[in-house]
């Protein structure tokens, strides 16, 4: 225990020095190194534990904390993806693994619990839907498992009961207050409605995506995006809100919902192309509230951003994406201490807000999910390039 922690005081120090001197790693390696280090990792905070589930991150101050349900769930759709594009099947193997964990962790309700590191908390809203978008895409993947897709439902069938009847979840949410970033919950509601066909999960979902859509300002700022009503939004959630609107607009066609994810994409890819960086939090009006960067947040808008190019071709959005996903790979460390070796960061530096001293595993979903949302976004524009030539 003892060299743990000196272990970790030695990294601190390491990495506070090397973020106050603004060390980066800009010696150019693919982006391809990057996320394969990174899917590296996931598999290190996986065996962190014992039980199947994915490490909430490791923390210089505590080691590696214990297995998130809630990210573990998304968590699972990141190793079927890279399985079938790294052909690597044990990472298909881990994603069951967190299958069978979380499982376990479903309450009779049907939701989950907003447990994160060693608190165990009641059920929230958020966190069911997240778990919910793992346990569609294993549905999906083995309809031989019938449990799993009974457990989609049960956990899609709480998240309409505990919505009320305007669309909004006031229950069983993170601190007791009303999230527009729970749009990406509708979303998973949407996946699960495309699983099963009940048509009132789809009318729930929408009802959400509406209010959000209705909260959102002319300067395409999204209000109630935040974790608590009386602070800046983080980029991080912020981005799970627009992530929320594009997809749910994508699924059920809709270009009223697109249309408002794009508008504040669009507001924050002006601002990466113009500063070469995101704030790690915005207030209404998108003020910049905090001079550190929020590692998480831009590894989430540069999924958005590859998106957008595929639909719309606009330039700016691959600009961004790829001005995004390059500085979070220079924080990356590639070498040393295999607890953050492929790690990313909450924020930049170690100590902003978000985060704080943490590396935690859904930065790395992010990080991994983006590379490849990149890499098929600039496939299309070299492919579109190619055909306008002809």
């Amino acid at each position: 225990m003892r060299d743990g922690l000196l272990s970790r005081m030695w990294l601190t120090g390491e990495r506070v020095c090397r973020d106050a001197c603004n060390v980066l790693d800009v010696g150019g390696d693919a982006l391809e190194r990057h996320q394969t280090a990174a899917v590296d990792w996931l598999c290190r905070a996986q065996d962190a534990t014992c039980d199947g589930g994915v490490s909430a991150g490791f923390h210089l101050k505590d080691g590696w904390l214990p297995s998130y349900p809630e990210t573990t769930g998304y968590i699972v759709c990141t190793f079927f993806d890279q399985a079938d594009e790294r052909f690597r099947p044990e990472l298909e193997e881990r994603a069951w693994r967190m299958i069978e964990w979380l499982l376990t962790r479903q309450l009779d309700s049907g939701a989950f619990p907003g447990q994160f590191g060693r608190r165990s908390r009641g059920p929230i809203v958020f966190n069911t839907g997240q778990v919910l978008l793992g346990l569609v895409r294993a549905s999906e993947r083995e309809r031989s498992r019938q449990e799993i897709c009974d457990a989609a439902v049960r956990a899609a069938v709480w998240l309409c009961e505990t919505m009320d009847s305007d669309g909004v979840w006031r229950r069983h949410t993170h601190e007791g207050v009303i999230h527009s970033y729970n749009a990406r919950t509708a979303f998973a509601m949407l996946r699960c409605w495309q699983l099963c066909g009940d048509a009132g999960l789809r009318e729930a979902a929408l009802g959400n995506l509406y209010w959000v859509r209705a909260s959102q300002d002319p300067d395409g700022f999204i209000r109630h995006a935040g974790f608590r009503a009386d602070q800046p939004a983080h980029l991080h959630t912020i981005a799970y809100a627009i992530r929320g609107l594009l997809e749910g607009g994508l699924i059920l066609e809709r270009e009223d919902l697109i249309e408002s994810a794009s508008h504040a994409a669009e507001a924050l890819a002006s601002r990466m192309i113009e500063q070469r960086s995101l704030a790690g939090a915005y207030d209404v009006g998108w003020r910049p509230a905090g001079r550190y960067r929020c590692l998480t947040g831009e590894a989430q808008m540069a999924i958005i951003w590859a998106k957008l190019f595929e639909r719309s071709g606009d330039d700016r959005m691959i600009e961004a994406c790829r001005s995004a996903l390059r500085f979070i790979a220079a924080t990356q460390t590639l070498d040393g201490c295999a607890a953050v070796r492929g790690a990313i960061a909450g924020s930049y530096p170690i100590w902003g807000r978000y985060s704080r001293f943490g590396f935690p595993n859904w930065a790395a979903k992010f990080f991994v999910d983006a590379v490849s949302a990149y890499q098929r976004a600039d496939t299309s524009r070299v492919d579109s390039e190619a055909v306008s030539c002809v």
